[in-house]
């Protein structure tokens, strides 16, 4: 049986070298709402360490609060370049402050400032007055730091389950199921 999560790498890594998207990384990541109603949004994937898959952003916005409250999670990849759909379940935790402020500082300025002054998913009155507080934190941090806002962090998801779908023309789609109990990985094919 080969090990799921390598095969995610290998295949994520055969998916970032021939796609031509502009976010190669991008994933949805799926939690269950604070109203009860599953609710999904694209995030991307910064990497995958100790069997585990990272992203990052706000821990203050939606996603994080959900996250909070219930911590079963899914993430779900189009490799369109390669024709693979990858669906993983699991359970989100929260990262390290070393490790989530590393992943800070890899970001472009610009995404770093963004993060700064948004109090991401809260209402505004206009968006003009979003573009004036990034001019005047562009101003204050040309030449300095941008500092780490506390609501910045990261999430690991630790999966339980793993479905690879490899498309074919036929529409007689190839699934595999793995899924892991007491630590140990067992799979499973599927029928489209």
């Amino acid at each position: 049986m080969i090990d799921p999560i390598s095969h995610f790498q290998n295949l994520f890594n055969q998916h970032l070298q021939e796609c031509r998207l502009s976010i190669p990384h991008a994933c949805c990541f799926s939690t269950i709402g604070l109203d009860g109603y599953p609710n999904s949004r694209f995030v991307s994937l910064k990497e995958v360490i100790d069997e585990g898959f990272v992203i990052t952003g706000s821990l203050d916005s939606l996603k994080g609060k959900e996250v909070k409250n219930n911590n079963k999670v899914a993430l779900s990849f189009w490799l369109e370049s390669i024709s693979y759909q990858i669906r993983i379940q699991g359970e989100a935790q929260q990262i390290g402050k070393d490790l989530a402020n590393k992943y800070f500082y890899e970001r472009s300025k610009e995404s770093q400032l963004v993060t700064l002054i948004s109090k991401q998913g809260q209402t505004i009155d206009n968006y003009s007055s979003l573009l004036k507080e990034l001019d005047k934190a562009s101003i204050a941090y040309e030449d300095n730091i941008v500092p780490i806002p506390e609501s910045w962090g990261g999430l690991i998801i630790n999966p339980i389950r793993i479905e690879f779908l490899m498309f074919k023309k036929s529409r007689l789609h190839q699934r595999e199921l793995f899924t892991k109990d007491d630590n140990k990985w067992t799979s499973s094919i599927l029928q489209p």
